[in-house]
């Protein structure tokens, strides 16, 4: 079905599933090596069956459509989209319009994926203060280079500080503009 699982023989696993896409695809970007491009639009596929559904029930729950939050597995299905050009599904048309007003609450990580949404979806000045406040998290020293000292940046399976000094990297990256590149 496209998912992806935690081990063989167990059930997919949305998580997993936008994880192993952004590896897919990531490599797809980064070496121009399409041999996994079979398995991203396969799993592609099926995240974008599981964010519809999801969608449809936070539209059933009512919720604020721009309440300034969005939730990891949303940013993740979203920043896919951006990096490999797709046509924007239903589900990440909603889901792009609730991230707009995003940001305050987010991860460092977090910060740096919506940087790179919002650049890829023509959104360049919600893109630019993202960047300038994943700068202000940053210090430096001239042993150690340019780093993230604060929690939002933490240890967590989601949020390690190498992911996010990565992300960042990539998100100004994509801005395109000149930035202190030293972590």
């Amino acid at each position: 079905d496209g998912s992806w699982s935690w081990f063989r023989g167990m059930r997919g696993n949305v998580y997993t599933s936008a994880e192993i896409a952004m590896l897919l695809a990531r490599t797809e970007q980064q070496t121009g090596e399409e041999s996994g491009s079979a398995m991203l639009e396969k799993t592609m596929k099926y995240l974008d069956g599981e964010m519809q559904r999801r969608v449809e029930e936070m539209k059933k729950q009512g919720g604020a459509r721009n309440d300034g939050f969005i939730d990891d597995l949303s940013l993740r299905y979203l920043y896919l989209y951006a990096i490999t050009q797709r046509q924007p599904s239903a589900a990440s048309r909603y889901l792009l319009d609730r991230a707009e007003q995003a940001g305050a609450g987010l991860s460092i990580y977090g910060k740096a994926l919506l940087a790179v949404v919002m650049q890829r979806a023509g959104h360049k000045d919600k893109a630019d203060r993202l960047l300038q406040s994943l700068l202000e998290f940053t210090v430096s020293s001239p042993d150690i280079g340019l780093w993230f000292d604060t929690r939002r940046a933490g240890f967590d399976l989601s949020s390690q500080r190498l992911l996010a000094q990565t992300a960042t990297l990539e998100a100004m990256s994509w801005a395109g503009e000149t930035y202190s590149t030293e972590m």
